[in-house]
């Protein structure tokens, strides 16, 4: 029995790694966000798309800390727009 059987009005959400600016690091961030979806589409759990928000606020915005991993202020402010618009879908 999962989750939601359990809590039916609980709602899951998958949040996969966020894009990462050094380029070995964002290689090895790529399997585990794969395994994200298929885990979504699995289990018919939502799977928040990071990487389309940030790519498009990015060239304009930095979102980054300077270790090019940890997102700055305006960073975290794109993921909790990406994970709102998934709650105010439903």
């Amino acid at each position: 029995e999962g989750c939601q059987a359990r809590v039916p009005h609980m709602a899951l959400l998958l949040l996969p790694p966020i894009p990462v600016k050094p380029p070995d690091f964002e290689l090895l961030a790529e399997p585990f966000r794969a395994a994200y979806h298929k885990l979504g589409e699995e289990f018919s759990v939502p799977v928040i798309d990071f990487a389309t928000p940030w790519h498009q606020a990015h060239p304009t915005i930095p979102l980054w800390q300077g270790d090019g991993v940890r997102p700055t202020e305006a960073g975290y402010r794109v993921m909790a727009d990406a994970v709102l618009e998934v709650i105010l879908m439903d």
